[in-house]
C-alpha cells in the first residue's frame, strides 16, 4: 500500500491462517483526519503455478466514513464492502525456485583444519619442546652440582673406549698394548663409578663395593696385572686374550647393573 499524508501506515505482519494452504497478512491503517473518504487500492504480486508467471492482483479503493473523535482524533466508523474489478498484470516469466528447508541436517564429512591430528600435534609441540628444554637444563644443573653422579654416567663410555683400543691391539697382535688397555678400562670404569682418583682404584676397594662379584673382580684384576708385569706379552696366546676380554666385558656389565 502506498504512503500517504492522509493516514498513518504500519508495517505488514503475518497473522494466523485457518488452514495450512492459506497465508494471511495484516496491515494497520489509521486516518489522520475526517477528510479521508477511502482506503486506496491494494496491489498484491504472486507467482501463478498454473501459468508459470508472475501476476499482480489489484483491489480497491475501499470507501470509508471517518468521524472526528472527542479528542479530535480521526476514527474509522464503518467500511462499505466493495468488490472492485480484479486487474492482473503479467510481470515476467521464469522463476528461480527456492530450495525448501531440509527436515534433517546432515553432518558433512569435511574436517575442520583446527580439528585435525596434525594441528593438535603442532599446537602441543612448543609445550613439549619447552618441557624437554627444562628437563635437559635441570639434568645439566644436577650434574654440575653432583660430581659423583656426573662421573657415574661417564663410567660405561670410558670403559668402552679402552675396550675398543684393546680390540685394535689384539687385531695387531700387540699384547703389551692389549693388556694396558684392559687395565685402563678397569681403572677408568671403577674410578668414575666409585668417584675415585686413578691412583685410588684397588682390588680390595672394588671388591668391597661389589661383594656379589668379588671372585670375578679378583680374577680379572690379578690376571691383567700379572700379564702386564709377570709374563712377557709376546708369550700370551690370542685365545687367552679373547677369553680375558670376554671376562672383563661380562664383569663390567654385571657391575653396571648393581645399584650402589
Amino acid at each position: 500500500m502506498p504512503e500517504s499524508p492522509d493516514y498513518k501506515l504500519y508495517e505488514v505482519r503475518s497473522v494466523p491462517a485457518e488452514s495450512e494452504h492459506e497465508v494471511r497478512f495484516e496491515q494497520v491503517l489509521i486516518p489522520k483526519s475526517d477528510a479521508v473518504t477511502e482506503v486506496p487500492k491494494i496491489e498484491f504480486s504472486y507467482f501463478n503455478t498454473t501459468t508459470t508467471d508472475f501476476r499482480t492482483i489489484t483491489k480497491g479503493p475501499f470507501p470509508v466514513t471517518v468521524e472526528p473523535a472527542p479528542q479530535q482524533t480521526a476514527q474509522v466508523i464503518a467500511t462499505t464492502p466493495h468488490l472492485a474489478q480484479q486487474e492482473t498484470k503479467v510481470l515476467g516469466r521464469d522463476i528461480i525456485y527456492l530450495k525448501p528447508m531440509p527436515k534433517h541436517w546432515k553432518k558433512t564429512t569435511d574436517t575442520f583444519w583446527y580439528k585435525t591430528t596434525l594441528f593438535r600435534v603442532l599446537t602441543a609441540l612448543p609445550l613439549a619442546i619447552l618441557l624437554l628444554g627444562g628437563l635437559i637444563s635441570a639434568h645439566r644443573s644436577r650434574l654440575r652440582n653432583n660430581v659423583a653422579l656426573a662421573r657415574r654416567q661417564k663410567a660405561p663410555g670410558a670403559a668402552r673406549k679402552q675396550i675398543q683400543m684393546a680390540e685394535q691391539a689384539m687385531r695387531k697382535n700387540d699384547a703389551a698394548a692389549f693388556y694396558e688397555a684392559l687395565w685402563n678400562a678397569l681403572v677408568d670404569y671403577f674410578g668414575h663409578r666409585l668417584n675415585l682418583a686413578p691412583g685410588e682404584v684397588s682390588v680390595r676397594y672394588v671388591e668391597d663395593s661389589f661383594p656379589e662379584e668379588k671372585e670375578s673382580i679378583s680374577s680379572v684384576f690379578n690376571t691383567i696385572e700379572q700379564r702386564r708385569y709377570g709374563i712377557r706379552p709376546e708369550a700370551s696366546s690370542r685365545e687367552e686374550m679373547k677369553a680375558l676380554l670376554r671376562d672383563l666385558t661380562a664383569l663390567l656389565k654385571k657391575c653396571e647393573r648393581v645399584k650402589l
